[in-house]
C-alpha cells in the first residue's frame, strides 16, 4: 500500500511540476538524473564514498527544486549513508533511487503531450 501511496504522490509531484514549467524539460532533467544515478553506482564500485556523497547531494537537491519530495529524501539518505561508509545501507538506497527515478521518468514521459500539439 506505501508503494502505491509514494506512486500516487510522485505522480501528483510530476504533475505540479509540469503544469509550472511546461513539458520541455522533464524527461530531459530525469534522464540526467539518472545518468547521474549511473556515475554515483560506479563510484560505489569503485569504493569513492566522497564522490558517491557529492553526487547523491547533487540528485537530491535537483529532485528537490523540482518539488520530487520522494526520491529528494532517498537521495539524501544515500548521501548520509555514503559520508558514514554504510556499505550495505548504501547498496540498498541506490537500488531504490533508481527505481523510483525509472518510475518517475516513465511516469513523466506518459503524462507529456505529444509534441505535435
Amino acid at each position: 500500500m506505501q508503494a502505491d501511496e509514494s506512486g500516487a504522490l510522485l505522480r501528483e509531484e510530476i504533475a505540479l511540476y509540469l503544469a509550472r514549467h511546461g513539458t520541455a524539460d522533464i524527461c530531459k532533467i530525469l534522464e540526467f538524473a539518472l545518468q547521474e544515478l549511473e556515475t554515483a553506482q560506479r563510484h560505489f564500485e569503485l569504493g569513492h564514498f566522497v564522490q558517491l556523497r557529492m553526487e547523491a547531494r547533487a540528485l537530491g537537491r535537483r529532485m528537490g527544486r523540482m518539488g520530487l519530495s520522494r526520491p529528494e529524501a532517498v537521495a539524501t539518505a544515500l548521501a548520509e549513508v555514503a559520508g558514514e561508509r554504510r556499505i550495505v545501507e548504501a547498496a540498498a538506497l541506490l537500488e531504490r533511487l533508481g527505481r523510483i527515478l525509472r518510475f518517475a521518468s516513465r511516469t513523466a514521459a506518459l503524462m507529456e503531450p505529444p509534441a505535435y500539439l
